[in-house]
């Protein structure tokens, strides 16, 4: 990492043509800016946003060329939790166990250390029904909804880390906490990741429906996402939509289709995590519409 952002600002500020007046436009001190760059004073948040968007740069792309073009490892971590699309990506799990278990070694930091409680429960659903969890994993989830549970207003951040637990609280609860987190998902819709979050909760939403033996409902939850996931073109997420489609419906013929639209998009692990659920709720799946995976 390269702590000197001074020195940092003004070779993006000289890369791009712009001198000091033209930053300062009248609108800051020169002696500040100067400051700044050669002498590292961190300016106050609003300074530092005006002069980020004088050289048309976000806060997010200057730590990352701060980190020499690279993501910091928390970072890193951060991004490849988010994008986890099931808990039956295991070899990712289990990669991003390891590297939250290093990363927590030398650093004091509490949302690594929630998604590492995240990861671990991960491990326990994939290998379980998830209807039957331990005392362990709730003890686990328990830490991180107690925290989030307290907090008037959710964050984005909060959002996505109640969508990985929703398996641990009790029914009604996601039936209250689910339309509230919709309506809240509402205020970050210029946030082009919220269409994934969006399409995440309902999904999981339907998961809990159809592990509940309640089709109506998960296949009325399914109906909904159905055009998130096609306007996002996420076309993992409308394979899983439409298995549970069909197996709400009882359509074995479709649900083979779909896996195997999701087996030629390579998506091995969503498709060994719905064959499981095709066990437990698709009666009478025959083995003449199974397929053998890519």
């Amino acid at each position: 990492m390269i702590w000197n952002y001074g020195n940092v600002y003004r070779m993006i500020r000289k890369s791009k043509g712009i001198s000091q007046n033209n930053i300062c436009n009248g609108n800051l001190e020169r002696s500040t800016l100067s400051k700044f760059e050669s002498k590292n004073r961190v300016p106050s948040f609003d300074t530092m946003q005006y002069l980020l968007e004088q050289v048309n740069v976000s806060f997010d792309e200057f730590e990352y060329i701060c980190n020499e073009y690279n993501n910091s490892e928390r970072q890193a971590i951060l991004v490849d939790f988010y994008s986890l699309v099931s808990n039956a990506q295991r070899s990712k799990i289990d990669t991003l166990i390891k590297r939250c278990e290093l990363y927590l070694k030398n650093n004091n930091d509490y949302k690594i250390n929630e998604i590492n409680h995240i990861l671990h429960i991960f491990i326990e659903l994939n290998e379980i029904n998830k209807l039957n969890v331990s005392d362990i994993s709730v003890k686990l989830a328990t830490i991180v909804w107690d925290r989030i549970s307290l907090i008037d207003t959710w964050t984005y951040d909060d959002m996505r880390t109640i969508n990985f637990i929703f398996y641990f609280l009790p029914l009604e609860t996601i039936k209250a906490i689910v339309p509230k987190m919709l309506r809240s998902l509402e205020k970050y819709n210029t946030l082009k990741e919220i269409s994934i979050l969006r399409l995440s909760i309902l999904t999981n939403f339907s998961t809990i429906f159809l592990e509940n033996a309640m089709y109506t409902e998960c296949k009325n939850i399914l109906d909904y996402a159905h055009s998130f996931a096609e306007n996002a073109k996420r076309y993992d997420y409308l394979g899983i939509i439409m298995v549970r489609k069909s197996i709400c419906e009882q359509k074995s013929a479709e649900v083979t289709k779909w896996l195997e639209f999701l087996s030629m998009a390579s998506e091995e692990d969503i498709v060994t995590e719905l064959k499981k659920e095709i066990d437990r709720h698709l009666v009478g799946y025959s083995s003449k519409y199974d397929f053998k995976t890519m």
